[in-house]
């Protein structure tokens, strides 16, 4: 069994919020993961969305494609 929702619901919007509050800006660290999973939510499904879209249907294979790209910001 793979689990890959942590690719959809915490890595997109920490990579984002990271990279925005580079210059220290003043949200505390729950504010962070608060917004990190508001942001995560909404890019992942669109990004889901539109895989979808242009792939010609949902299935597996889009889910798998979406979070491999989403998992792009985590270094190896």
């Amino acid at each position: 069994m793979v689990t890959v929702w942590p690719m959809f619901v915490v890595v997109p919007g920490w990579a984002v919020v990271a990279w925005a509050t580079r210059r220290r800006a003043c949200i505390s660290s729950t504010g962070r993961a608060g917004v990190a999973v508001v942001l995560s939510v909404a890019v992942s499904a669109h990004l889901v969305w539109w895989l979808s879209t242009v792939a010609g249907g949902y299935g597996r294979e889009v889910v798998f494609a979406a979070a491999g790209i989403l998992a792009l910001p985590i270094p190896l």
